[in-house]
């Protein structure tokens, strides 16, 4: 889903390790899971990194943590879609997109 949707935002993906000038790195770094009545939220951090291999430097990063919205939500397809559409905003801030 991450990779459409920066196709669509004119970015082409590549494989790990396919010699892209520019390589966004998508890491995770921390889980949690956190409970209280009436049940438990499951979240991931995820540390994201826009690398210029020429340069050998870092140009972009952002920390992003992830899971369902509520107690007793599911981490779903939802969940990846709210990453990416807040990751192609990120990037379009930042002007890199």
């Amino acid at each position: 889903m991450v990779s459409a949707a920066l196709h669509n935002s004119a970015v082409t993906v590549r494989p790990k390790n396919g010699g892209a000038a520019t390589q966004l790195w998508i890491t995770p770094t921390y889980a949690e899971t956190g409970c209280a009545p009436p049940g438990c939220n499951d979240s991931l951090w995820l540390q994201v990194h826009l690398f210029d291999t020429q340069d050998k430097k870092t140009v972009w990063s952002g920390r992003f943590k992830v899971g369902a919205p509520m107690v007793l939500g599911k981490n779903d397809i939802s969940v990846v879609q709210s990453f990416t559409e807040t990751l192609i905003s990120q990037l379009k801030s930042a002007n890199l997109l």
